[in-house]
């Protein structure tokens, strides 16, 4: 089991030529089996067009890198017709707001796992209503770009005991944690037009020191990357 988090950035290398194929940069989700389809991928020549690889030809997923067999794993965007559709639905389920079918609010998606043989998601950390929640293998109905809908709220056995702690804290923390490394997308300002992080800045302790409003917090969490 990984977070996707820890996928993005890590290079791509080739076994069988003993070489850096690039850097992940998206993770592409297939929303009809809630399931890492393709990894996308930066190189030196990214300005040919964007690249990926099939989830199914990868090797493993190391702590350090993501193998695959040789360079002819790695296929041109363009060139493949489901990954442009589902590059066209832009499904990225961090940030994403979670509802059961009945219309309970859940949460915001914080992080989620993905199995390293098979590239389905099998956990979903949320910024619950009332504290952190963790979701174990939910059935998910529909995926939007910035909604999920479950058929109910299958919480995993962690919730009792995040609980039973200081929740608020707890929560404060893994999100620091999630957020510290990442970098922003756009540049971001507080209330009082002052910038927080600049676009392409990578966020660090010190900067969520400065940020004290909850709102700021998660503009930050849903434009990272």
């Amino acid at each position: 089991m990984k977070k996707a988090h820890d996928i993005i950035g890590l290079p791509l290398i080739s076994v069988g030529e003993a070489k850096e194929l690039g850097q992940i940069r998206e993770i592409l989700i297939d929303p009809s089996e809630a399931r890492v389809k393709y990894l996308m991928i930066m190189d030196d020549k990214w300005y040919f067009g964007a690249k990926i690889v099939p989830f199914n030809r990868i090797l493993s997923i190391g702590q350090d890198a993501i193998t695959v067999g040789n360079a002819e794993d790695v296929q041109m965007l363009p060139e493949v017709q489901d990954a442009i559709e589902l590059v066209e639905k832009d499904i990225k389920i961090v940030g994403s707001r979670v509802f059961t079918e009945k219309g309970e609010n859940m949460g915001m998606v914080l992080e989620y796992y993905i199995n390293s043989d098979d590239g389905q998601i099998i956990r979903y950390e949320l910024e619950g209503v009332n504290g952190p929640i963790i979701m174990e293998k939910p059935e998910i109905i529909s995926f939007g770009a910035k909604t999920l809908v479950v058929k109910e709220a299958i919480v995993g056995k962690e919730e009792k005991a995040v609980q039973n702690i200081s929740s608020a804290k707890l929560f404060e923390e893994k999100q620091r944690q999630f957020l510290i490394g990442r970098r922003a997308k756009k540049t971001i300002l507080d209330s009082s037009g002052n910038v927080l992080v600049e676009e392409g800045q990578a966020i660090t302790k010190e900067i969520l020191d400065k940020v004290t409003d909850k709102n700021k917090i998660i503009e930050i969490t849903i434009n990272t990357v």
